[in-house]
């Protein structure tokens, strides 16, 4: 099976891929968009499909959202952004927050 989606770009937002500025929202969108074609594409049954692909596609994409406020909100304090992508990456790996 080979499923493709186009990726969009909108208006706002602060990121900078190839010179081109995309909305934070635009680029959640497209993590999980990729994150979760490029595991359908590599399915041999869509019965096999496993709907924790959802849940680590879409945690990965508030990761990328953590990470991009690095670069588009002047007040954002580097640690705690990090901690929270790392806690996001965290619980899309293994469906847990990270433990305090």
């Amino acid at each position: 099976m080979d499923l493709k989606f186009d990726t969009h770009e909108g208006q706002g937002g602060i990121h900078y891929k190839k010179n081109k500025v995309t909305e934070t929202i635009i680029l959640m969108e497209n993590v999980a968009i990729n994150i979760i074609t490029k595991y359908i594409n590599n399915l041999d049954d869509l019965d096999d499909f496993d709907e924790n692909i959802v849940r680590k596609a879409t945690n990965a994409s508030y990761a990328m959202k953590h990470l991009n406020r690095l670069e588009t909100k002047e007040d954002t304090d580097l640690d705690e952004e990090l901690l929270k992508a790392e806690n996001y990456l965290h619980r899309a790996r293994t469906g847990e927050w990270i433990q305090k």
